[in-house]
């Protein structure tokens, strides 16, 4: 349970930072700024909490993609 913690807190730093670069470099001006502060920042973050939970060997993590791969089309299983 630690270190799901963990790994969440530093996936939201992570994103917390590219958000907050983003919105120096981009601004928080329209739609379209926003919606890639929002994809940015949320798929880093999530490819940070799934390489530390991989990282840390969580059965949860491993559980969660044994799941997901039941779930694809057989031509994306390899």
């Amino acid at each position: 349970m630690l270190s799901l913690m963990v790994a969440s807190i530093l996936a939201g730093g992570a994103s917390w930072g590219i958000l907050f670069g983003i919105q120096q470099l981009v601004g928080k001006q329209g739609f379209i700024g926003l919606l890639l502060e929002l994809s940015l920042a949320g798929a880093i973050g999530l490819l940070i909490f799934g390489l530390i939970t991989a990282r840390l060997k969580i059965p949860e993590f491993d559980l969660f993609i044994k799941r997901l791969k039941g779930r694809l089309p057989a031509f994306l299983k390899r």
